[in-house]
């Protein structure tokens, strides 16, 4: 549904749409779960502050007056958790998968799942590559290869906005290196006296010698690279398809504090699910999620099938359908919605696996499996 001014408030998912998100989340989820990171999950409703972060929050009234906030950001909120917990153990590597809300005015979403991942109280380089790292591996696993994770850094950004020649300076460097070893040397010999950028590309570098080769290649230096909050204070990074953002992350050290008020220096990143989903949509990427087996179950057969949908249940999703609630052409229709992996029939006491075209087409040559018959 639209609301005036293009702004997405509500969108309801079922059938395909609502198997793939749900396979995206949890393929993204068993990503940061090989990588040996804890889970989190944070209320959605939130005691209202006045961090100017969150200017376009959600705000909410409750009957007795009470002001309370939507979710609004899973590290701003991982950053007010952490500093009302002392048990903490860090480093601390933790992701989310939680709705963040947001009352924007532009076609932006209000509504959206950000897939956070973390790394708090880590001030070594390593931890911003193995970020990078992730954010790399979930985009292949689910299915996109021709993704670029690009970055820059905060200290570069800033010396570009307080003074344009150095922007001009750099995107000229830009255009004119296609070896981005000569870009970093040329860069780092014309700017020498700029701290900031020395130490910008310094870092960049050393993330760069960190990451594995295989990731490597879909990694660029990118001065047009710019922040989407301004709590950042080290590397950033978005990764993309085309002209779509799929995940913005960077090194954070000023954010979150411990318990006793103590900045701990922190990385990490978050994908928008909604542009995940679109661009796979878009693109018409091929997603091997779905392993059920639909069963297709006569009356007569029945006895004879539930030891077999046991088994089949100890390893795969299994749909059942019986033969008195559609006809054959519904049942095909509805294995088709499903994605279904394999169709499976009873026949002779044995059972049959199919494909569905492999059934269909069996179907239509025999009229095997015409109900009744």
């Amino acid at each position: 549904m639209l609301l005036e001014g293009g702004k997405i408030m509500k969108k309801d998912f079922y059938g395909k749409e609502a198997y793939l998100r749900y396979n995206v989340l949890q393929t993204i989820e068993n990503v940061y779960k090989n990588y040996g990171f804890d889970s989190l999950c944070i209320p959605l409703l939130e005691e209202l502050d006045n961090n100017e972060l969150q200017q376009t929050a959600f705000e909410l009234v409750n009957n007795s007056g009470g002001r309370y906030k939507l979710k609004y950001d899973s590290t701003l909120s991982l950053s007010k958790f952490i500093s009302t917990h002392s048990d903490i153990r860090f480093p601390y590597k933790v992701y989310q998968l939680q709705k963040s809300f947001r009352n924007m005015e532009d076609n932006s979403l209000n509504e959206f799942c950000q897939c956070d991942v973390d790394i708090v109280g880590s001030k070594s380089l390593t931890s911003d590559a193995e970020i990078i790292e992730i954010a790399s591996q979930g985009l292949h696993e689910v299915g996109m290869r021709n993704y670029k994770i690009r970055l820059n850094h905060s200290k570069i950004i800033e010396e570009i906005k307080k003074d344009s020649k150095i922007g001009q300076a750099l995107a000229e460097i830009f255009e004119s290196k296609t070896n981005e070893k000569a870009l970093f040397t040329e860069i780092k010999t014309k700017f020498s006296d700029n701290e900031n950028i020395v130490l910008g590309i310094n870092e960049i570098e050393k993330i760069f010698s960190i990451i594995p080769s295989e990731i490597r290649k879909n990694c660029s230096f990118d001065i047009n690279t710019t922040v989407v909050s301004n709590y950042y204070t080290g590397i950033v990074f978005d990764g993309c398809i085309d002209d779509t953002i799929l995940l913005h992350g960077g090194r954070y050290n000023n954010l979150i504090k411990n318990t006793a008020g103590n900045a701990l220096p922190s990385v990490g990143m978050a994908y928008t699910l909604e542009n995940i989903i679109e661009v796979l949509d878009k693109h018409d990427v091929k997603v091997s999620f779905n392993n059920k087996i639909v069963f297709y179950l006569e009356n007569e057969k029945i006895s004879i099938s539930k030891p077999l949908i046991g088994q089949l249940r100890d390893k795969y999703p299994v749909l059942t359908v019986n033969s008195e609630d559609m006809d054959m052409e519904e049942f095909i229709n509805l294995c088709k919605d499903q994605s279904a992996r394999l169709i499976a029939v009873v026949e002779n006491d044995n059972m049959e696996l199919y494909k569905i075209d492999e059934f269909e087409k069996k179907v239509k040559d025999t009229k095997t499996y015409k109900i009744g018959g």
